[in-house]
């Protein structure tokens, strides 16, 4: 992910998806998904920081952080 000084705190599509490095179509989707955004008229807009907590909150572990997360919790019994 990009350093958070390379983009405003209020982002177009286009930032978003670059910040991401993904498609424009992919942040379209995650819409539905609740990705949070406002509209100036018909313009989507996205707050970095809200963008941000989004991604923190629907992060999924990958099978190898998982069993990492559990090794160390029945480590720590």
């Amino acid at each position: 992910m990009n350093t958070d000084e390379n983009f405003p705190e209020i982002m177009t599509l286009r930032e978003t998806s670059a910040y991401f490095r993904c498609s424009e179509r992919h942040i379209q989707n995650l819409l539905v998904r609740g990705l949070p955004h406002f509209r100036l008229g018909s313009l989507l807009r996205f707050r970095r920081e809200d963008v941000l907590a989004f991604l923190a909150r629907n992060q999924r572990l990958t099978r190898h952080q998982q069993r990492q997360k559990i090794a160390n919790e029945v480590g720590k019994l």
